[in-house]
């Protein structure tokens, strides 16, 4: 089974940059096998409304074990914010 996922933008509320523009980006992981993940194209200067438009595809192997898409956004290494998106309903 393939998992296709689209990424459009993100909407933050907080710049953790103080004298620049954040330089955001996210991380999509299946369930918690870090083999399976993608990470983004940097979005410079883009601060609080990066937008990616940006498409990628997991093979899920076995849903009932790799049910749970977390998408992480990070600037540099810092975490800005996350979800979590339940595959089993």
């Amino acid at each position: 089974m393939k998992l296709s996922v689209f990424v459009i933008k993100a909407i933050m509320i907080n710049d953790v940059c103080t004298f620049s523009t954040m330089d955001p980006y996210f991380v999509a992981t299946l369930s918690d096998n870090s083999r399976k993940s993608y990470k983004s194209k940097v979005r410079e200067n883009e601060g609080k409304y990066p937008t990616w438009n940006e498409g990628f595809t997991f093979v899920i192997d076995d849903l009932t074990k790799e049910n749970d898409l977390s998408i992480q956004l990070f600037h540099e290494k810092e975490s800005l914010g996350f979800c979590e998106v339940d595959l089993s309903k």
